[in-house]
């Protein structure tokens, strides 16, 4: 086989492997919409505290994992960046998001 198509060989593998993940965000890469079961809110956070990565997205489907803890019917999410990080500046303009915890997604107020 030849340099040049093990470059493309290489480059394919490449892009198959980035669209495979291109939806979903990756440790501390953003992703995009989330996909999972549309769930009602829970009447309490407590039950999903146990659960600390989880995943937002924006209203213009920027999607980040976040450490998160849940606490009688409010969920915090944490910033390393404060006010500055990219999520954090997009839900000033808009504050629809939406949560995913395990294969559950919540619609909610930021």
């Amino acid at each position: 086989m030849g340099e040049t198509q093990r470059m493309k060989r290489f480059l394919s593998i490449l892009l198959i492997t980035f669209t495979g993940f291109a939806c979903e965000p990756i440790g501390p890469l953003a992703g995009s919409k989330l996909s999972g079961q549309e769930s009602e809110m829970p009447s309490s956070w407590n039950d999903l505290s146990a659960v600390e990565i989880v995943q937002l997205e924006t209203h213009d489907h920027y999607a980040v994992n976040l450490w998160g803890v849940g606490l009688d019917s409010i969920y915090y999410v944490a910033s390393s960046r404060g006010p500055d990080s990219g999520w954090a500046k997009r839900i000033r303009i808009d504050n629809n998001v939406r949560l995913r915890i395990n294969d559950s997604i919540y619609q909610l107020k930021a």
